[in-house]
């Protein structure tokens, strides 16, 4: 098992700017809520009225190599929706100064991030959404009845122009530092 370290007091997380939350918010696990996961639970958590940031319902594709959603909750990406199996998108919680969610109330994902130069902070051998699904496997059937109550339907398997903007402007300021 990781151990949590407060990746929020380095320097390195100050220069870097959030990489990390700007690729993909971290997802929760199921005891970062210390609350028992219920179908009413669950609902507040879909509504901005919620004392915690709105989440999505995401999902690993053919979880445990069957034809089955393995689902997880995380906070919202920028612009996305309840059902929102998306990478590549900003987390809601990310600010010019940081994190909104204090240490405490950070996704169990964002707390084992560990700093790291290169700005590449996530284990590039851990599949953060494989992990998110086993957390959560247990409450497989009632996320299941979220997502299909949720379901609209409309995604296609990425937002078009969003994730592919971030690239464009992380190459051009690349071609900016280069003259």
């Amino acid at each position: 098992m990781c151990i949590s370290i407060e990746n929020n007091e380095s320097p390195i997380c100050t220069d870097c700017g959030g990489a990390c939350c700007k690729s993909y918010a971290g997802a929760y696990h199921p005891n970062d809520f210390g609350h028992e996961i219920t179908e009413e639970f669950l609902e507040s958590l879909f509504k901005p009225v919620s004392t915690i940031p709105q989440v999505s319902i995401d999902w690993y594709v053919n979880f445990n190599g069957v034809n089955r959603k393995g689902f997880f909750l995380r906070p919202r990406h920028v612009g996305g929706d309840i059902v929102d199996p998306s990478y590549g998108e900003v987390c809601t919680n990310l600010t010019g100064h940081g994190c909104t969610l204090d240490w405490d109330h950070r996704p169990w994902q964002c707390k084992l991030l560990v700093p790291n130069i290169s700005y590449a902070c996530g284990d590039p051998d851990v599949d953060v959404k494989y992990e998110a699904a086993v957390a959560w496997d247990k409450y497989h059937d009632l996320l299941d009845k979220m997502y299909k109550k949720y379901d609209k339907g409309t995604f296609t398997g990425h937002k078009p122009g969003t994730f592919e903007a971030h690239i464009l402007s992380i190459a051009q300021s690349l071609r900016q530092e280069e003259k």
